[in-house]
């Protein structure tokens, strides 16, 4: 029976350690793409920027946007920052969903010449949240729609936000209609895993039918695998994936919190913080950074004590020239701690 049969199977991105293949009926694909085509007010005019492969998720958005709203798509791939600033400029791109990890790449080049992004309309990241700090510099030089999202592969778009110059940029917006958001077990303001109920879920993970049905609650939610909180007025802030946390003295330890911190330094291009496995703590707060030359490992500890509780101050720092990105375009957090526990 062809009905049973998937009109798409993609995987994600494989940063839990185990890319699953995710599967998508006609009708699922169709809401997603309705959901950014509203959302972003994408119109036939609009020239949209893809540097991710079409195995992926966010590939296949521009491409069924482009389908499905008449809008010019100009694939990019493999990402670079030379050849994403050059298609920009040549093709006049007026939208884009870079991955934070590509805008991480390009954030000196744009900071220092914001003109590259002149002919922008709409620009939206994704996949993980941008650092705070850029977003707000970001903000105070230009006057297109500037968005960030929140989701994964299994849900698409599960909260989003606007920013306006002035906003708080620390958050990743509320819930999108169709779409329900809840911190697990937890009361107002407390961490826990972030469990999704949403119209635009996927339909399975394809061949496998007991991790699909192990990846929800009992009364229906989508468990995410990442860390998040709630704050007053219903916004998500995100925290981390359940297994880049850990136990430092007995305290928990979410990476994204103190990697936001770091990334307030000039000359700081990338940060990933980890745990180091140690006999007495349990774990050691590390972090592995791409930065600058000018840059003393010494001014990173400072800035980080000053802004920081105790249990969040790094011991252990590794300099890198790059990190190890998945195809996705996300930084390979597994591989790179990898390097420093064995």
């Amino acid at each position: 029976d062809t009905a049973e049969l998937p009109f798409l199977v993609t995987h994600s991105s494989g940063s839990t350690g185990k890319p699953k293949a995710v599967a998508f009926s006609q009708r699922t694909k169709l809401s997603r793409t309705f959901q950014s085509k509203r959302l972003f007010n994408v119109v036939p005019d609009d020239v949209i920027l893809s540097p991710t492969p079409l195995h992926h998720s966010l590939g296949q958005r521009h491409l069924m946007l482009a389908f499905m709203t008449g809008a010019t798509l100009v694939k990019a791939y493999p990402f670079n920052s030379d050849l994403w600033v050059k298609t920009v400029q040549k093709y006049q791109v007026t939208f884009a969903i870079p991955v934070a990890t590509h805008l991480k790449i390009l954030q000196s080049r744009i900071l220092s010449d914001i003109s590259i992004l002149r002919s922008f309309r709409c620009l939206v990241t994704s996949s993980a949240p941008a650092e705070p700090e850029f977003k707000r510099s970001v903000l105070d030089k230009v006057s297109f729609e500037f968005w960030e999202i929140y989701g994964m592969t299994e849900t698409a778009c599960a909260t989003a936000v606007r920013y306006q110059k002035g906003d708080s940029t620390e958050h990743l917006g509320q819930a999108l209609s169709g779409t329900d958001l809840r911190i697990s077990n937890t009361d107002m303001g407390e961490a826990g895993e972030i469990e999704i109920h949403s119209d635009c879920l996927c339909d399975q993970y394809w061949g496998e039918p007991e991790r699909w049905r192990n990846a929800f609650t009992t009364d229906g939610y989508f468990r995410s695998g990442d860390l998040g909180r709630l704050d007053e007025h219903q916004n998500l802030i995100y925290l981390g994936r359940i297994n880049e946390s850990f136990e430092s003295g007995g305290l928990m330890i979410f990476p994204a919190e103190i990697e936001n911190v770091i990334f307030e330094l000039s000359g700081i291009d990338d940060c990933v913080v980890f745990g180091l496995p140690d006999e007495i703590f349990g774990h050691l707060v590390s972090v592995a950074f791409v930065a600058s030359d000018n840059l003393t490992k010494r001014e990173i500890i400072e800035h980080a004590r000053a802004r920081l509780p105790k249990h969040m101050w790094p011991t252990r720092l590794f300099k890198e020239k790059e990190f190890p990105q998945l195809s996705s375009g996300k930084v390979d957090r597994r591989k790179l701690a990898f390097k420093f526990i064995f």
